[in-house]
């Protein structure tokens, strides 16, 4: 629903392209984990571009054939859904709206955020404690609304 609105054929898009497996960006990354070297981030980010890339199914052959191949080894139960679905799953459309609206709400912060930085950086005004908030959905990740 989300690739459409933006004029991208979800059958044929490459959702994985912004990835781009290089160990420069692996040595970077892995300090952000603890026990994981940059040689398995680089083997995770390969990984991730080659797995997309093998269940991206534009035509109808590729998807019969991975949904067969699935069957054979006993997988389609669990690994169907890896493979876009021709139409829209309505069950998405719920999450897609809460997605559109906390988009929304993102980017008049993000333009507020920037502007509180360089009063930071020109001003030296304190910053906001927004700055110390990590990326993570924090503890209570589990009541956040759908």
């Amino acid at each position: 629903m989300m690739l459409t609105e933006d004029y991208h054929d979800p059958l044929r898009y490459l959702t994985a392209k912004h990835i781009q497996p290089k160990m420069e960006y692996a040595e970077v990354i892995a300090p952000f984990f603890k026990d994981v070297t940059a040689e398995q981030i680089y083997k995770a980010l390969k990984g991730m571009v080659f797995y997309h890339k093998l269940f991206l199914a534009p035509t109808s052959g590729k998807r019969k054939a991975l949904f067969l191949g699935m069957k054979a080894v006993g997988k389609y139960d669990s690994l169907h859904d890896i493979v876009m679905s021709v139409k829209p799953d309505p069950l998405c459309q719920k999450y897609c709206k809460v997605l559109k609206r906390q988009y929304s709400g993102a980017v008049p912060l993000a333009a507020s955020l920037i502007v509180q930085y360089q009063k930071k950086l020109f001003q030296d005004t304190p910053l906001p404690e927004r700055f110390h908030e990590t990326f993570g959905a924090g503890e209570e990740w589990e009541k956040l609304r759908l």
